[in-house]
């Protein structure tokens, strides 16, 4: 019986290392070049993405923020993506 309990001992252990190792800092676009001027998630809702639940209302805070301070609008495309009969 003791040896059951040491292998599931030691299997956790091995299990909670992996765990551990694979928390590295996650990175959305690698290698890519972001417009230092551009404010991060961070910078105005004062949190990380992922770190807790944002309301629409602050996402489109972020958004509104990034397009008029740093005129933005000029590069902004909207289109239509799809069509939805549940409105109807």
């Amino acid at each position: 019986m003791k040896s059951i309990f040491r292998i599931v001992g030691i299997v956790i252990i091995i299990l909670a290392g992996h765990a551990a190792n694979a928390q590295d800092e996650f990175v959305y676009w690698p290698n890519a070049n972001y417009d230092p001027a551009i404010p991060s998630v961070e910078d105005v809702l004062g949190y990380h993405p992922g770190e807790r639940i944002t309301w629409h209302r602050d996402a489109v805070r972020y958004f509104l923020l990034s397009l008029i301070e740093f005129q933005l609008i000029a590069t902004l495309k909207v289109g239509k993506a799809a069509n939805s009969s549940m409105l109807s």
